[in-house]
């Protein structure tokens, strides 16, 4: 898949998402009005903060301008980076959005935790784990070309190139990323549609979303760690049984 075509499929699959869950809330609110003006300052809050955010972001991308894409002004500048864009890209925007796209529907829907209930929440969480498939974070980011500037392999001062040529030097890297990323989004979206439905509060939902990402980098070296215990234990195992048969 060339990157243009995943950056179309990108763009086809947010219209859809964001087209689905127009159509949900409003079919939510035919269906029980009192509920979802129970829910609606919350969701207009959130959906306020996530809609800020957004602005801040674009507007931000034009006051920088041509020097985003310059690596070295990016390297000079990482601590602006991290609280300029960063910070509301990955702690703000998507506990915000994702949590109403994904969590608020099935909160107003269901009262109580019961067996739709959690159908509903599995199914939601296949619908967020798989969005997450093309997410930042599966993806080349401004970290791994910073990392590789320091180790030396960067040619040239244009981000978006050597991207590119990072992508392709290690899809094996990314491979990997997106299967971890799909792995880690599921039990986050099952735990943050539990929270939510059993103390009715899309703001819960957002909060565990949110420490998540937080303490994502810890949890994904834990999740590595034990893979690879996991992986060091069956390969011993193996030998073990090998040897015995022997």
């Amino acid at each position: 898949m060339t990157e243009r075509t995943e950056g179309l499929l990108i763009v086809l699959l947010m219209l859809i998402v964001i087209i689905f869950t127009v159509i949900i809330y409003t079919i939510i609110y035919l269906i029980s009005t009192e509920r979802f003006m129970q829910f609606l300052p919350s969701v207009i809050i959130i959906f306020s903060i996530a809609v800020v955010t957004l602005a801040h972001l674009f507007l931000i991308e034009k006051l920088l301008g041509s020097r985003l894409k310059s690596i070295d002004w990016l390297n000079k500048n990482k601590r602006k980076i991290f609280f300029l864009f960063f910070v509301p890209a990955f702690y703000v925007l998507p506990p915000t959005l994702e949590e109403l796209i994904f969590r608020g529907p099935l909160i107003i829907v269901f009262g109580t935790l019961s067996f739709s209930a959690w159908i509903a929440i599995l199914f939601s969480a296949f619908l967020f784990a798989a969005f997450h498939y093309f997410g930042v974070a599966s993806r080349i980011n401004l970290f791994d070309i910073l990392s590789e500037k320091e180790k030396g392999n960067i040619e040239t001062d244009d981000i978006e190139a050597e991207e590119k040529k990072l992508a392709k030097t290690q899809s094996k890297k990314i491979k990997i990323r997106r299967i971890i990323n799909i792995s880690v989004s599921f039990p986050l979206g099952i735990f943050s549609g539990y929270c939510g439905i059993v103390y009715q509060s899309i703001w819960l939902s957002v909060v565990v979303h949110f420490i998540y990402n937080i303490l994502a980098p810890i949890i994904l070296w834990i999740i590595i760690a034990i893979v690879f215990l996991l992986f060091s234990g069956i390969s011993e195992l193996w030998n073990r049984l090998k040897r015995n048969m022997a």
